[in-house]
């Protein structure tokens, strides 16, 4: 494959309104790019941002292992078929030769790269974005040490070799600190309380995965799980270990689908808010327990690959020698919103455009009373899916709803805690970030959390679940709607008709019970034989 063209090249930075040359886009110029993690979520969108705006960059090497179906060059072919490549592959088919795949592992002694491998990047990378990690909350301590923890330490070791090396952007998350909520959580590493990184890296030489498993909990302390106890560990490392390289630590929050870039609405996997969001969609969730009135934290995907591209470049050409940048990317303080608006908006949307086949209405909300979430959840919804799989196995097919109730409720207690808790960080580093940059870069490099409307985005997210992460096409919405609404009659069938049984139950020893009792069911019949008449009409 050839290179892209001058032409070619030029033209991709349309996204500059004015015409005017971009800062950031001029320090990636002929400079190669290493991304750990360019499977995630995030490093997909960062991948496809810096190849579509920063387009005379000379290489970017991404560090992918073999799956157990697929090599890691056939990962790469898999990741750029995504619609989130299109307006890539729509203009300028030939960028994928500015990409080459690192067969490697983040969990293995030096990536478990071939020497050759390794020189090339000693020798030809400048910039660093570290996005590899276990992003599971309930990982074993040890799968996530090795990770999160050694595998950071790993990269750092290989940085200290680069020749050309002028920025590392290590990727942890505004949650590293969760355990501080009386007070404003700002842009500095936090000692860990129980351990530190030396501590917790001999404990793994030695324990066995009995031992830790039984005092997990007491050595992530007040971290509410593997991943955020291991992630501060992390940062506290980098600390320790980093010598003179010119890194910075970015912390985004809960990182949701795009807002704009390139098509408003982009996620492909169902992690964290996603994955409740299409549970609410779906029905399979109908309350969480939290505050309603706290403040939830989403941030945009493609505002967050735009942050990440402009750390790098301001660590680079800004960063005091012996100095750190942290940078908080929350949206809860400069752009607040209720977990209760979510809900509703979340409702709004979805029996506008329902998902196909919706288990039952979308009725999704916040509540601090945990006797009614728990019983909403385990009694209300569970005995509805009890039903449909008896009806499955009357049938003839498995059944399968129970099996997805339970993952759905082990993915809703893990993120009860965020819900129920609100948080407030500094995100000083990033406003003056944002400040610094030419009008140009404000608009190619746009991370104005500010400047998102939620009731938009969670308009354009809720479609994206629905045409990227469940692969439904948006010409299937009409007949989601009609399914929609005969589940609407059928719940209104079953409350009519519970009230009838307890009207006469109630009345059954009244003088005018027989009378009262023979209008209501004709009522009842002539309900039923209208509905045909309605559901034609909708």
């Amino acid at each position: 494959m050839g290179a892209l063209s001058n032409s070619n090249a030029e033209a991709l930075l349309t996204d500059c309104p004015d015409g005017t040359s971009s800062a950031i886009a001029d320090f990636y110029k002929n400079r190669s790019i290493l991304i750990t993690g360019a499977s995630g979520f995030i490093g997909k969108q960062l991948l496809e941002k810096l190849l579509r705006s920063c387009s005379n960059l000379k290489k970017i090497y991404i560090l992918l292992r073999d799956s157990r179906h697929a090599s890691a060059s056939e990962r790469l072919k898999h990741i750029l078929s995504s619609a989130l490549f299109c307006r890539l592959w729509s203009g300028f088919p030939d960028f994928e030769s500015k990409i080459q795949v690192i067969k490697g592992d983040v969990a293995l002694p030096d990536f478990g790269i071939r020497d050759e491998d390794k020189e090339t990047i000693l020798s030809e990378v400048s910039i660093v974005f570290h996005l590899a990690a276990t992003v599971s909350f309930n990982e074993p301590l040890r799968k996530a040490v090795n990770i999160n923890v050694i595998g950071l330490q790993r990269l750092l070791e290989m940085c200290k070799q680069m020749k050309k090396l002028e920025a590392c952007v290590h990727v942890s998350t505004a949650y590293t600190n969760c355990h501080i909520q009386d007070e404003t959580i700002m842009e500095k590493v936090y000692k860990p309380h129980m351990v530190s990184p030396k501590q917790i890296l001999e404990a793994m030489k030695w324990m066995n995965d009995d031992i830790l498993k039984d005092i997990t909990d007491r050595i992530i302390s007040s971290h509410p799980n593997t991943y955020a106890f291991t992630k501060a560990i992390a940062e506290q490392m980098l600390l320790d270990e980093r010598d003179q390289l010119p890194v910075a630590i970015f912390r985004p929050s809960i990182v949701t689908a795009s807002v704009r870039e390139p098509f408003p609405g982009w996620v492909d996997n169902m992690n964290g808010a996603t994955g409740i969001i299409s549970a609410m969609g779906c029905g399979f969730v109908k309350a969480m327990y939290g505050g309603k009135h706290k403040l939830s934290d989403l941030v945009p995907v493609d505002l967050t690959a735009n942050v990440l591209i402009a750390v790098a470049w301001h660590t680079a050409t800004h960063r005091a020698a012996d100095e750190v940048p942290i940078y908080n990317f929350t949206s809860g303080t400069l752009n607040p919103i209720t977990w209760k608006e979510i809900g509703e908006c979340i409702t709004d949307q979805f029996r506008r455009y329902p998902i196909e086949n919706p288990f039952w209405i979308p009725n999704g909300y916040v509540t601090s009373n945990w006797y009614l979430r728990t019983f909403s959840l385990y009694v209300e919804v569970y005995l509805r899916l009890l039903g449909i799989d008896l009806l499955y196995r009357l049938v003839g097919k498995k059944p399968r709803m129970l099996r997805i109730h339970s993952r759905v409720i082990r993915m809703v207690k893990l993120l009860e805690y965020f819900t129920s808790r609100q948080w407030i960080w500094s995100n000083d580093s990033v406003i003056r970030l944002f400040h610094s940059l030419s009008e140009s870069d404000k608009q190619t490099f746009n991370f104005d959390i500010q400047s998102v409307v939620w009731k938009e985005y969670l308009q354009s997210y809720c479609l994206g679940i629905r045409q990227h992460a469940l692969h439904q096409n948006q010409t299937t919405i009409p007949r989601a709607q009609r399914v929609l609404q005969w589940i609407f009659y059928v719940r209104r069938i079953c409350l009519f008709g519970a009230s009838l049984l307890f009207i006469r139950l109630v009345i059954a020893k009244a003088e005018t019970a027989p009378r009262l009792w023979k209008f209501l069911t004709s009522m009842f019949a002539a309900f039923l034989q209208k509905m045909p008449m309605i559901a034609r009409a909708s």
